[in-house]
């Protein structure tokens, strides 16, 4: 998409960002695609008003997220995500191929709100036995009772989907045959 038509439509489409603040955090969504040489793909639509809370992204005070406020604030937004989404193996972290805030900013309408997508790879380490990969999810409200939820869904040989609900940090671990 050209940088006009994102403008003109993420502008429009954020034009009620002001009224939906008052309401519950947003879902995220993570999605991990594994691929045969080791690295993992790494897929999270963010709710804008979460990275909103987080990182102050109305830098203007109107109440409504404009694109290039959101757009000057990419690199930050990508080096907040990406430490927690973090992935490994029995035999250690994955390290990072590629940063989300390098990448070009998008975005995506899911469950009526929008969200920023970031996207990112990790090499993991390969370990004897069955292949494991350990979600370490750590973007959740500390409180047990957020409404905070995460939708994971692992697009490996065995797919899967979990939602992580509630409380500082969420593990979860992937198998493949």
């Amino acid at each position: 998409m050209t940088m006009t038509r994102f403008a003109c439509a993420l502008g429009v489409a954020l034009c009620t960002h002001g009224a939906a603040q008052a309401h519950p955090s947003g879902d995220s969504h993570v999605v991990l695609r594994p691929q045969p040489d080791g690295h993992v793909l790494i897929q999270w639509d963010v709710a804008l008003r979460d990275l909103d809370d987080e990182l102050l992204l109305d830098s203007d005070g109107d109440g409504r997220l404009q694109a290039r406020e959101l757009t000057a604030r990419w690199p930050d937004i990508g080096a907040w995500a990406q430490p927690l989404v973090q992935l490994s193996t029995p035999a250690g972290p994955c390290t990072s191929l590629s940063s989300p805030a390098r990448a070009a900013p998008a975005w995506v309408r899911r469950d009526g709100e929008h969200h920023a997508r970031l996207r990112w790879s990790v090499q993991c380490p390969r370990s004897k036995g069955q292949a494991q990969v350990r979600l370490h999810y750590t973007a959740l409200s500390p409180a047990p009772d957020s409404p905070h939820r995460a939708v994971v869904r692992w697009h490996g040989d065995a797919r899967a989907e979990r939602v992580l609900l509630g409380g500082p940090r969420q593990e979860h671990v992937f198998k493949q045959r």
